[in-house]
């Protein structure tokens, strides 16, 4: 899933009309199709090997669909990320961006429930309210989130962000999905040249199954693109939203319009 942007290079801006078509093909098939710019998703373009990514729960299908229109190299061109895969790869890139107290261990573990608990009790925080298993690790999530970085308060969750950030007595360094967002959104914002590169790399963004997005996904996206050049659709449909209780934003698309 990473992006091997180690290396970047200056990319070509296809503006071929047998692609114009692909896109606009993809996007008028979709029933609530919203454009922020001309379009697709976490697509990047490289002189060498013209490698496209797409953000998409749908990849298969769109494969097929691209194979259909345009051939079987141009389906090779097409992989799917999440919102958590995209984030990831940016920590794991440019995690060098971080100051050294922000920076996790390179061994870290990605939602290990048994180590975020231990760091709660390892600080005295031992389910003071008794609650079940389920609404703890709710907890656990609101405390790591309702934090600021860089790391400056003495609340619960800027006692345990460094725990986790490190690892602690014999249990190794452990983030949650949202934790590696905020680390990722915080590379890109403190890092104009970070921020660019991503510009160069991804000229279109295509954001499928928009509908279920959360703040914090949400925020990424602004992070990494907003005011550049990069071409932006979200497309989805209100009625197939599903994830409201995860934190889907409700009115995401008003939002992004508005934006």
């Amino acid at each position: 899933m990473g992006l091997y942007w180690k290396k970047l290079r200056i990319l070509l801006f296809v503006a071929a009309i047998g692609m114009y078509w692909l896109l606009q093909g993809l996007v008028q098939e979709r029933q609530n199709c919203w454009h922020k710019r001309q379009h697709s998703c976490f697509k990047q373009i490289n002189a060498k090997n013209h490698r496209k990514y797409w953000l998409s729960d749908a990849a298969q299908n769109l494969k097929e669909r691209v194979e259909r229109r345009c051939g079987a190299e141009t389906k090779g061109r097409f992989v799917s990320m999440t919102y958590d895969a995209f984030a990831k790869s940016v920590l794991d890139h440019f995690k060098f961006a971080l100051p050294e107290e922000l920076r996790p261990a390179p061994d870290y573990l990605v939602n290990d429930s048994d180590t975020i608990d231990a760091a709660f009790r390892y600080i005295g925080y031992e389910n003071p309210d008794g609650l079940t298993p389920s609404k703890l690790k709710s907890k656990y999530d609101t405390f790591l989130t309702q934090i600021s970085l860089p790391l400056t308060g003495s609340e619960i969750g800027h006692r345990v962000w460094p725990l986790l950030l490190k690892g602690f007595n014999g249990n190794r360094a452990t983030l949650t999905f949202k934790m590696i967002m905020m680390l990722a959104i915080y590379i890109v914002k403190t890092n104009p040249y970070i921020r660019r590169a991503l510009h160069i790399t991804y000229s279109y963004v295509f954001l499928d199954e928009f509908q279920d997005t959360t703040d914090i996904q949400y925020a990424l996206v602004k992070e990494c693109f907003f005011g550049s050049n990069t071409k932006v659709t979200a497309v989805g449909d209100n009625k197939q939203r599903i994830m409201v209780w995860a934190g889907a934003v409700k009115q995401i698309f008003k939002i992004f319009c508005d934006e």
